[in-house]
C-alpha cells in the first residue's frame, strides 16, 4: 500500500515541471534564432568554440529532475508496513465475575474466585483486538473497569479483585446482566457484543433470565461459566481466633454451596450463548474463545494498511545529488572536465555529502529497528522486541518513541524499576501532551506494580493534566486512590493492634507488681482499688468503642440500602 502525506505537492509537481520545460524550450529556441541571425553554424563554432548545448542540456535536465525529487520529497510518500484485519463493527467483551463468597469454596482449586482470575488473565490474552471491560457483582454489581483496548490495566484490575470490593453481598446475576447492558459503548442491535458471566450460579434474587432475554433483543450475546461442583463445598472464612473455619446459616449449620447449573444453561440459552462448567482454568477458555472467534470473523472482512513508514529520505537524497551534480558540471567543452569537476569538489562539500548520506542510512536503520521491535511486540514476544527497540534507542535515543517502546517492552516483562526510568524519560522528550500523557499514565502503572502509591497517583494525576479526558487514567487513578486509602486503614489497624498489644504487655506488668505486692505486703491487697482517671479513661474507651460500632453499623445500613440480606454468599 501505497500513498502521500501531502498528496496536494504532487499536483504541483505535475504542473510545474511541464511549464519549466516549455519555458526552457521556448529561451532555447529563441537563443539559437539570435545566434544564427549573428552568424551561420560554422562561424558560431569558430567563434564560440568552447559552446557544448549538449551540456546545457544535461544542466538542465538534472536541475529540472532534482526539483521533481525534492517535490516527490515533499509530499512525503509513505509505504505500508503492516497489514491489519479492520473490524467493521468492532467486538466489544463484557466480563461479569462473581465475587460473593460462595466463590471462596474450594472445590475448585485454589477457590472457585483465583481460579475465574487465572482463566480470565488467559482469554484476556487470547482477545486480540477486541475490546474489554470489567464487571464485578455479589449482592449488587459495579463496574471495576469500562470499555478499553488497554490489557495491561484490564489484568492489573483482575489481580485485585476480592469478595471485599462489593460492599452487599449475596448473588445477583440479574444485576451484573443489567448494568453490563448499559456498559457497552456501542447501542446497535447488532450482534457485535458478547457477555461473559463466570459464577457459581447460586442466584438468590430473580430475574436474572427475563433479563438476559432482554439483553438478546439489543444484540448481546450472554455466555456462562460455572465455577465448581454440583455436589459443592463448604465456604472458608477465619474465625475470631485466627483460624480456618467454614461459613453456618442462621440455623447454625454449615453451608454448602452448589454450582447451578440449570440457572447457568438458561440463561445462556436465553441470550443465544453456552455455558460451560469449568473445575479448573484450563477447560473454561476454548469454548468461549471459538464462539467469540466466529463472531469476530463475521465482524471484520477488509485489510487495510495500519503503520506506514516514511520513505522522504530517499528522494531527498536523489534530489541533493542531482543539484550538486548540476552545479559542478562544466557547461562549456573541456579536455579535463571530469578533473576540473572533481577541484570544484574541495573537501569541505565532499564531507557535507558523505555527512547526509550516513545520516540519511541512519536513520532508515532506525525506523527498520524500531518497525521489527514493534511487530515483534504485537506477536507477544517482548524479550525480542527489547533487543530491537534497544538498537534503536543508540541509533537515535532523542524520539519520544525509543525509550517510551522500550519501557512497553520492560513493563510486560515485569522489569518495573527499568521501564520507569524509561517513561520518565519518554515524557521529557517530548512537548506533545498526548505523548507526555501517556508516558505518564505508563509511569503511573509501573509505580502501581512496584506498590508505589504515593508515585502512581502522582503520574496519574500529571497525566490528566495534560489529558483531561482520558477515562482509563481516572479509572487508574481512582483504583490506586483505593489501594491507598486500604493501606491506611491496614495500617491503623496494625498501630491500634500495636497500642492494644502494649497495653496489655503494661496490664501484665502491673499484674506482676501486684503479686509481687501481695507476697511482699500482705496486709494492702485488699485494699488496692482502680483510681479515679483509670476508670474515666476505660468508660471513654468503652464509649469510644460502641460510637464506632454504631457508626459501622449506619454506614452499612445506608450501603446496603437499608435492605435486609438473608443469605449473604
Amino acid at each position: 500500500m501505497f500513498r502521500f502525506g501531502h498528496p496536494w505537492l504532487i499536483w504541483v509537481m505535475v504542473v510545474v515541471i511541464p511549464i519549466l520545460i516549455i519555458l526552457y524550450l521556448w529561451y532555447h529556441f529563441r537563443q539559437q534564432k539570435k545566434w544564427k541571425s549573428f552568424a551561420d553554424e560554422q562561424n558560431l563554432n569558430a567563434i564560440l568554440p568552447d559552446l557544448a548545448l549538449s551540456r546545457k542540456h544535461i544542466k538542465f535536465i538534472a536541475l529540472l529532475l532534482g526539483l521533481a525529487f525534492l517535490l516527490f520529497a515533499a509530499a512525503d510518500p509513505q509505504i505500508g508496513s503492516k497489514i491489519s484485519k479492520v473490524k467493521k463493527k468492532g467486538v466489544e467483551v463484557i466480563i461479569a465475575l462473581d465475587v460473593s463468597n460462595s466463590m471462596l469454596a474450594e472445590d475448585v482449586y485454589p477457590n472457585r474466585l483465583e481460579a475465574a482470575k487465572m482463566a480470565l488473565e488467559k482469554l484476556i490474552d487470547r482477545l486480540d483486538e477486541n475490546r474489554i471491560g470489567l464487571i464485578v457483582f455479589a449482592g449488587d454489581a459495579f463496574v471495576q473497569l469500562p470499555i478499553t483496548s488497554d490489557y495491561v490495566s484490564a489484568k492489573m484490575f483482575l489481580s485485585s479483585i476480592s469478595p471485599a470490593l462489593v460492599p452487599v453481598q449475596g448473588t445477583n446475576i440479574a444485576a451484573a446482566i443489567e448494568l453490563a447492558t448499559k456498559s457497552f459503548s456501542s447501542k446497535e442491535k447488532e450482534k457485535n457484543k458478547v457477555l461473559i458471566i463466570i459464577s457459581d450460579g447460586e442466584d438468590h434474587e430473580q430475574g436474572a433470565i427475563d433479563i438476559a432475554s432482554e439483553a438478546s433483543k439489543q444484540g448481546i450475546i450472554i455466555h456462562t461459566i460455572g465455577m465448581g461442583k454440583p455436589e459443592g463445598a463448604p465456604i472458608p472464612i477465619i474465625n475470631k481466633f485466627g483460624k480456618k473455619d467454614y461459613k453456618i446459616d442462621k440455623d447454625g449449620n454449615v453451608i454448602i454451596t452448589k454450582t447451578n447449573d440449570a440457572l447457568m444453561q438458561q440463561i445462556a440459552s436465553s441470550a443465544n450463548g453456552v455455558y460451560v462448567r469449568a473445575q479448573n482454568s484450563s477447560t473454561i477458555l476454548n469454548e468461549i474463545i471459538s464462539r467469540i472467534e466466529k463472531l469476530s470473523s463475521k465482524e471484520s472482512e477488509a485489510e487495510h494498511y495500519s503503520e506506514f513508514d516514511h520513505q522522504y529520505q530517499y528522494p531527498l537524497i536523489m534530489a541533493f545529488l542531482l543539484f550538486i551534480f548540476e552545479f559542478f558540471f562544466i557547461e562549456r567543452k573541456t579536455q579535463n572536465s571530469l578533473l576540473q569537476w572533481l577541484k570544484k569538489l574541495n573537501p569541505k562539500t565532499l564531507t557535507i555529502i558523505l555527512l547526509l548520506i550516513s545520516f540519511s542510512l541512519s536513520a532508515q536503520n532506525y525506523k527498520k529497528e524500531l518497525r521489527q521491535g514493534t511487530n515483534l511486540y504485537l506477536k507477544n514476544k517482548y524479550k525480542e522486541s527489547e533487543v530491537a527497540f534497544r538498537k534503536a534507542y543508540k541509533l537515535n535515543p532523542n524520539e519520544f518513541k525509543t525509550p517510551f517502546n522500550l519501557g512497553d517492552a520492560l513493563y510486560k516483562q515485569e522489569k518495573f524499576e527499568e521501564a520507569e526510568k524509561l517513561y520518565q524519560e519518554a515524557q521529557n522528550k517530548t512537548k506533545n501532551s498526548t505523548d507526555q500523557a501517556k508516558a505518564f499514565h505508563n509511569l503511573g502503572n509501573t509505580y502501581l506494580m512496584q506498590k508505589k502509591l504515593d508515585e502512581s497517583i502522582e503520574a496519574y494525576k500529571n497525566a490528566l493534566r495534560k489529558n483531561p479526558n482520558d477515562t482509563q487514567t481516572k479509572y487508574n487513578l481512582s483504583y490506586a486512590l483505593h489501594l491507598k486509602k486500604q493501606q491506611e486503614q491496614q495500617n491503623k489497624n496494625q498501630n491500634n493492634k500495636n497500642q492494644q498489644q502494649q497495653q496489655q504487655n503494661q496490664q501484665q506488668q502491673q499484674n506482676q507488681q501486684q503479686n509481687k505486692d501481695k507476697q511482699n505486703q500482705q496486709q494492702q491487697p485488699q485494699n488496692q482499688k482502680i483510681s479515679k482517671e483509670d476508670a474515666e479513661r476505660m468508660l471513654q474507651a468503652l464509649q469510644n468503642d460502641e460510637q464506632n460500632r454504631q457508626d459501622k453499623k449506619r454506614q452499612e445500613q445506608i450501603i446496603m440500602g437499608k435492605r435486609k440480606i438473608e443469605k449473604d454468599w
